[in-house]
């Protein structure tokens, strides 16, 4: 209980830090260029917050390369992001088949083909996965995961990460209207507004399917022993993602649109139903063959 409670106050803070120094950070970041007050005080809690999960380890005498899911020894780096990254991309490319199949999504009827149209595509879909599953992957299945697998049980190490990987996905801090005064309040008005998403139900499809993409990154992650090949699926996932909102458009009055998020159209309880069935055949056909003696990390499944 008092590991919970320190990780609980650990959040709490980077979100405080993050209110509290954006205002400084956006005066000094006007010399580049208007850049958008809610997203400076986002990417800085998200900082924050891998700095404190940091320094939560520190506290706990658990910091170290292992711990944090970049023990490397005998990894080949490469092959582990891109095996990683054909498999998320694989993961991704079945479910939009799926909601192809069915109707929910169409292509594109004004899509473009020129071949700098699709190199643009491709290069901030692949800088988009690289930066979301480095940033990501080093603070939920590298800090969060290897912190909590150290003070806890593996079960609650998944259950409590995937959590709040999942969750930070709804926060969102609402964009500051045209002339508003901005000081050192504006960051914490801001902030007591990110978590009105919570309060929608319609969320829980999509929280839900997260989580359990949260779940299979855990089970990766233990399984490997590093975060390498974590950081590759979600690349190829983040990739795949933005290549099928560019290449298709979401078709309303489907008879099997209770699948999909009314909001996001793409995950949902069809994703969620694909990611269990995923989980369930890495955990039965490779986390638990990962050695003769069983999994490293042993779950009651």
């Amino acid at each position: 209980m008092r590991q919970f409670f320190l990780l609980f106050i650990v959040i709490i803070m980077a979100f405080v830090c993050g209110a509290l120094f954006s205002c400084p950070l956006y005066i000094l970041l006007q010399v580049f260029g208007d850049i958008p007050f809610h997203k400076i005080t986002s990417q800085l809690s998200s900082l924050f917050g891998l700095v404190f999960i940091f320094l939560y380890l520190r506290f706990n005498h658990i910091l170290d390369r292992t711990t944090a899911g970049f023990n490397l020894a005998h990894v080949s780096v490469k092959r582990e992001v891109f095996t990683g990254m054909v498999a998320g991309i694989a993961i991704m490319l079945v479910l939009a088949v799926a909601l192809l199949l069915l109707g929910m999504i169409v292509p594109e009827p004004e899509l473009d083909i020129s071949l700098k149209f699709i190199i643009t595509v491709l290069i901030k879909a692949i800088l988009s996965g690289i930066m979301v599953a480095l940033i990501e992957e080093t603070l939920y299945r590298g800090a969060l995961l290897g912190g909590l697998s150290k003070t806890t049980n593996v079960l609650a190490a998944i259950f409590i990460s995937s959590a709040i990987y999942s969750a930070v996905h709804f926060i969102k801090f609402p964009r500051v209207p045209d002339g508003t005064d901005i000081n050192w309040l504006t960051g914490f008005v801001i902030l007591s507004d990110s978590f009105h998403r919570f309060t929608d139900p319609a969320i829980v499809d999509s929280f839900l399917a997260l989580f359990a993409f949260g779940v299979l990154l855990a089970l990766v992650r233990l399984n490997r022993g590093n975060i390498i090949q974590c950081m590759g699926i979600h690349a190829g996932v983040v990739i795949a993602i933005k290549i099928i909102r560019e290449s298709t458009d979401y078709a309303p009055g489907n008879n099997f649109e209770f699948l999909v998020n009314r909001h996001d159209h793409l995950l949902g309880y069809l994703a969620l139903f694909w990611l269990i069935i995923i989980i369930a055949v890495y955990y039965r056909y490779f986390y638990t063959a990962r050695n003769q003696s069983g999994p490293r990390y042993p779950l009651m499944f």
